[in-house]
């Protein structure tokens, strides 16, 4: 099933001021609570998708809701601010707040794109303010979850997603994989795969389609096999967007110590 929750397009129609909020585990457990009660739904099986934004907000779910089975972030970000704060000019990404926001206005009446993405955020988010929209993004961060998460968690990007931000982005994510303990996989869409390539896949969704419902059906019914960490080349593809000096020195190292656990289990496999 899917559903709306606060600061979606629906469940702000329907209810006016239901805005966003970073607590998000509060109104999926409240659909979880409903499923369980269904004659039709499967208890042990209930998995959470979440593509964008959505990402972070399933991810910090799994977090806390420890009746889902899986969980899929499409686009996982990790630090919604952070990530914001990449794809902004240079010239608004320190500026004071009312330089921002006469700035910030100027390309808006400029371009119907920003407009319309700016009012959709001053819609969902309950603000006014261009400056105050890049800041009701704060809490939305997840960097000191990954620890809490049990359930396998399958993690999708475009190669698009990491070439239009910056390494900062890109070792954020990285953090988070690392510390995450429960079975994981991810899988890059590459620029040779086409559409797919873009955030969520939003170009070509069958290819993201046919790697979710594989993986779901292994994370349903036989959750143990699922490896401990499966990457494939998703880290070669990380490793182009993790800038240079102290970040790429980093990035590397992150890079290693996941890659160690892949062949930790690898070995510990070999073994039995």
């Amino acid at each position: 099933m899917t559903f709306e929750g606060p600061g979606q397009w629906s469940a702000l129609q329907l209810n006016p001021g239901l805005v966003m909020r970073p607590d998000y585990e509060v109104p999926v457990k409240a659909v979880v609570d409903y499923l369980v009660e269904r004659d039709d739904v499967d208890p042990g099986k209930i998995a959470l998708y979440g593509p964008s934004l959505g990402s972070l907000l399933a991810a910090r779910t799994a977090a806390f809701e420890e009746r889902l089975c899986a969980c899929i972030c499409d686009g996982l970000v990790v630090d919604v601010y952070e990530a914001w704060h990449a794809v902004w000019p240079r010239v608004l990404q320190n500026a004071p707040q009312r330089i921002f926001d006469i700035v910030f206005k100027f390309l808006e009446e400029r371009s119907p794109q920003l407009r319309g993405l700016a009012n959709r955020f001053r819609w969902m988010l309950g603000v006014s303010k261009p400056h105050e929209i890049i800041e009701a993004w704060r809490p939305y961060n997840i960097k000191d979850l990954a620890p809490r998460i049990r359930c396998p968690v399958l993690v999708l990007y475009g190669e698009a997603e990491l070439a239009q931000s910056n390494q900062r982005v890109a070792l954020s994510a990285l953090r988070f994989i690392k510390d995450l303990s429960c079975p994981l996989t991810i899988r890059m869409f590459g620029f040779n795969e086409g559409w797919a390539a873009s955030h969520c896949q939003i170009g070509a969704l069958a290819p993201m389609q046919a790697v979710v419902f594989k993986w779901l059906d292994t994370a349903t019914r036989e959750k143990h096999s699922l490896p401990r960490r499966d990457m494939g080349t998703s880290l070669d593809l990380f490793m182009r967007y993790a800038g240079s000096g102290d970040s790429r020195r980093e990035a590397e190292e992150l890079a290693n110590s996941i890659r160690a656990g892949e062949v930790d289990q690898l070995e510990r496999f070999v073994e039995k």
